[in-house]
């Protein structure tokens, strides 16, 4: 008998409402403190100068990532700004934005919570030059295409991202879990991702930061002797108690709280569709620095609001 799915309500739309309006009005400022921390403070050292500091190239190249404009027009905005505003500040041109970004430390810009967090990790890819997919299957060709990617670590409950890790398109998903596991501050409850994620390895590292790993074994995995896979072993043993000839691993996923890792998927589409799904700039210093800019714009977004919904219940398809 096919279930019926949860249907979902949201419980503050009025406020989430307006959040979403602010989110396209273009009533910019500079910050007071980024006004004062415009220009470079020297270093003493005996070498050309920085004009501008860190903090004014990052809020360049922010307007660039949020209205998706190239370099020059990034500028051009920058420069309307300051004059609109009426400080006496230079505007860096796109040639030094160019330069600065592949040395630029992007903060996440992650708003402290109380207590552990439930860590979700995903990855998806972005597309750095190729064909589109509508023209690929028109003309049944295949394209070349180059893509980066962005591995992800979501915070379940505030919805923040609270790591980000920029790689080329090389190398598995598992091989750069840990660079997204060291990147969270903070204490870690659980940490949820899908069976590609699937590795001793990975599940000695989430125990050592103190956290419940809910990642699924492979089907028919095995107890294992080695001391280091002692915190997959238990969750190997907890999915053969809980199997289900008919419903396979789904009990485990239930009662496990699996299902919550549809939110990163969630929020990979939300990046996507409010920031892009490409980036512009040619080197992966400038493409980790665009797209880690892209993950502080939606973190900001949750400061304006967030929508808040719960699950409408029914006899055939309870809210876990």
């Amino acid at each position: 008998m096919k279930r019926n799915k949860t249907q979902y309500r949201t419980r503050n739309w009025k406020q989430y409402n307006t959040s979403l309006i602010n989110r396209g009005r273009i009533t910019l400022w500079i910050n007071p403190e980024v006004v004062k921390a415009w220009k470079a403070q020297s270093d003493g050292l005996p070498h050309k100068q920085k004009v501008y500091s860190d903090l004014a190239i990052q809020t360049v190249l922010a307007l660039k990532v949020l209205f998706k404009l190239p370099l020059r027009a990034a500028q051009g905005l920058a420069m309307d700004l300051i004059e609109i505003m009426k400080l006496d500040l230079p505007c860096p041109n796109y040639s030094t934005l160019s330069r600065r970004a592949k040395t630029l430390k992007i903060d996440l810009g992650v708003r402290k919570t109380e207590g552990p967090i439930h860590l979700l990790v995903d990855s998806t890819g972005v597309k750095v030059a190729g064909e589109g997919e509508w023209k690929t299957r028109q003309w049944k060709a295949e394209y070349h295409r180059t893509w980066i990617k962005l591995h992800l670590g979501l915070d379940r409950n505030s919805g923040q991202i609270v790591a980000a890790v920029v790689t080329d398109a090389k190398g598995g998903d598992p091989d750069h879990f840990p660079e997204v596991l060291d990147a969270v501050e903070g204490e870690i409850e659980k940490v949820g991702a899908d069976g590609i994620y699937d590795s001793i390895d990975n599940f000695r590292r989430i125990a050592e930061r103190g956290a419940i790993p809910i990642i699924p074994a492979r089907i028919n995995a095995a107890i294992r002797p080695e001391p280091e896979a002692a915190a997959r072993n238990l969750v190997v043993a907890e999915m053969d108690r809980l199997w289900d000839d008919k419903t396979g691993d789904a009990r485990w996923k239930v009662e496990s709280g699996y299902h919550a890792r549809s939110r990163i998927e969630s929020e990979m589409f939300r990046y996507k569709q409010v920031i892009g799904d490409s980036v512009s700039t040619k080197t992966l210093a400038s493409q980790t620095v665009e797209v880690l800019l892209g993950c502080r714009i939606l973190n900001r977004f949750l400061e304006l609001g967030r929508c808040e919904s719960y699950g409408v219940a029914s006899p055939a398809y309870p809210v876990t």
